[in-house]
């Protein structure tokens, strides 16, 4: 029995280590997550719309409950990469310019940030960088609106909104043709036709406001100011 008895000691204490260890990657990986979204201002409340003016960014400030607020430009792309059988598609997001970046900040991982002014300068995500093989000084072909640019990547960088750098509706990503890219905001909205304006906005809920409220009272400003219906996540 003294055989017997090890071996099912051994085996208790195997699926015990295992056990803790596994508990503790859960939990380090969880404060690894939570300190990044709170550094780098992860935002709680999103929603796109068609057009909005920028002095709506005001008004959505001063909604009770509401911490912070972000308005962004925000368009799709295709990517016109060699090598590949089909056009891939991205998101570009805008950088602001004239004021503080308040939500979703990027983690530059090489590189620098576009110079305000600049024309076509980009930050490229790092996952779509790594699996085309871009690094800074690069450059890559899109149609933007219609038109064919170059844009310049001047970093590789990181965002708390895009950890998965996904199609909306994917579960996994693909990032040999799916990239996510930001671009200096009045470059950007020149490039899109929303000079003035914004279709993108993300809003961090005050501790103890209800996220709920927050969302109708933004998604009635919107409504008031620019007879849009939205929807937001």
């Amino acid at each position: 029995m003294k055989g017997q008895i090890v071996a099912v000691g051994l085996v208790m204490a195997c699926g015990l280590a295992m056990m803790i260890m596994t508990r503790s990657m859960i939990l380090s990986l969880t404060s690894t997550r939570d300190a990044y979204y709170s550094d780098y201002r992860f935002g709680e409340v999103f929603a796109d719309l068609k057009r909005a003016p920028n002095p709506v960014r005001a008004k959505l400030e001063k909604i009770s409950g509401v911490a912070a607020v972000e308005t962004r430009v925000v368009g799709a792309l295709t990517l016109l990469l060699p090598g590949l059988d089909e056009p891939a598609d991205g998101r570009i997001v805008s950088i602001a310019e004239d004021r503080p970046v308040n939500l979703n900040r990027i983690f530059l991982r090489s590189g620098r940030f576009p110079e305000p002014g600049s024309h076509n300068e980009v930050i490229a995500g790092e996952a779509f960088a790594n699996a085309n093989g871009f690094e800074p000084g690069g450059e890559v072909e899109v149609i933007l609106r219609g038109a064919k640019e170059r844009l310049k990547i001047v970093g590789i960088g990181l965002s708390p909104e895009y950890v998965f750098e996904a199609r909306p509706g994917e579960t996994l990503p693909d990032n040999k043709r799916f990239g996510v890219f930001w671009m200096g905001e009045r470059d950007l909205a020149a490039a899109l036709d929303l000079d003035g304006a914004f279709n993108s906005v993300v809003v961090d809920v005050a501790p103890g406001a209800g996220r709920a409220a927050v969302m109708d009272a933004v998604r009635e400003s919107f409504r008031e100011t620019t007879a849009e219906s939205i929807n937001l996540l």
